[in-house]
């Protein structure tokens, strides 16, 4: 799957004409690019989606349909969906903690929830809201560099098997960045006296 998309994304991006070249057009230029943009995007999406489903799909047939398999993995309950609704991603708390894929959420908060552990028991324990604030987003802040250095190896894997220059994708530096725009969106979120941690509750100007 993902060697088909690569191939299809390099040959989009080879015979894919830039509307506006010859006339010089801005607008067209940039209408044409986020077309591209968007079928590669689209099409990495679909990847990852066919993935986990692929892998999801018939073992939860066989567990829940044919009884096969562990007693607990047996019940409807054990396999929600992989993905919320995208109606829930109207903020990126929400779009990492709801609508995105849930399989790597034990792994990356394991490390944050040890290193927090750590700290002394007054922080540990304290209510006071700067001492909760701080565990609250350095447990953030550690569980998306955490995810970035697990899709960072993949990265490499996948492009090593592909025959490709092994290079840094920026997925360290991009979820990063995920967790301090979540940081500035629940400052402004508090600013406004928002909270959006309750689930199909928000109105639709809210959203």
């Amino acid at each position: 799957g993902l060697y088909l998309l690569e191939v299809t994304c390099q040959e989009l991006l080879a015979s894919y004409p830039s509307p506006g070249i010859a006339d010089g057009n801005p607008i067209q230029i940039l209408m044409g690019d986020l077309f591209l943009y968007g079928l590669i995007v689209l099409g990495l999406a679909l990847v990852i989606y066919s993935h986990f489903a692929l892998f999801v799909l018939p073992l939860s047939i066989l567990c829940v349909g044919l009884q096969i398999g562990p007693v607990a993995w047996r019940d409807m309950s054990a396999w929600p969906p992989d993905y919320g609704s995208l109606w829930e991603s109207y903020s990126l708390r929400r779009f990492w903690g709801i609508t995105w894929h849930q399989q790597l959420r034990r792994h990356t908060g394991a490390p944050a929830a040890y290193i927090l552990s750590l700290l002394p028991e007054a922080m540990r324990t304290s209510k006071r809201r700067p001492a909760r604030l701080i565990r609250r987003y350095l447990f953030v802040l550690i569980t998306f560099v955490v995810s970035g250095l697990i899709h960072t190896f993949g990265s490499y894997h996948v492009s090593r098997g592909m025959g490709m220059p092994s290079s840094y994708g920026g997925e360290v530096k991009y979820f990063i960045s995920q967790a301090v725009f979540i940081m500035i969106e629940d400052f402004v979120c508090w600013m406004l006296g928002i909270d959006d941690r309750s689930a199909g509750e928000a109105s639709t100007v809210r959203r």
